[in-house]
């Protein structure tokens, strides 16, 4: 039954759009190591967004499998594939978004939003959602900085 209806709900979405997902689809899967990703992520010359908990697990994958001191010498070659895997990312940040306009309409629905927490997460300076406070004032730098410091210690609970 439900196999139907997603049949008849995919036969609403024009083909254009099924082809960009199926590009998609293919660009983020996991075949091969996420063999297609990293291969258009080493060959972009344009601007792009990297997948970070892919280049996360790389790290922590380098990182534990590989010892830091062979014998009495240092095991170069585990910092150099952790050095490649943030050249990724590097090279991704030396490209800037050029041409960023500000945009009321998301900037209104981040003001604004509430944010439910069902689970027991504090409201201090170090929790996640702080830490994404200096992003959202490096793209959006007309946000007004006091009032979005003062909502997020006034977090809505349900």
């Amino acid at each position: 039954m439900a196999l139907h209806r997603l049949s008849q709900t995919r036969s609403l979405v024009s083909e254009a759009a099924q082809k960009k997902f199926m590009a998609l689809e293919t660009l983020m899967g996991t075949n091969k190591s996420h063999y297609a990703y990293r291969q258009a992520m080493e060959n972009t010359n344009g601007h792009c967004i990297p997948f970070v908990p892919l280049h996360r697990r790389d790290l922590v994958s380098a990182d534990e499998g590989n010892r830091t001191f062979l014998v009495d010498n240092i095991n170069w070659r585990k910092f150099e594939v952790m050095g490649e895997v943030l050249m990724v990312i590097l090279r991704s940040q030396a490209r800037p978004y050029a041409n960023i306009e500000m945009n009321t309409w998301t900037e209104k629905l981040i003001l604004d939003a509430t944010i439910s927490m069902n689970d027991d997460v504090s409201q201090n300076p170090l929790s996640p959602l702080f830490s994404l406070l200096p992003l959202l004032f490096n793209f959006f730098p007309t946000l007004p900085r006091n009032r979005i410091l003062r909502s997020s210690f006034s977090l809505h609970r349900n």
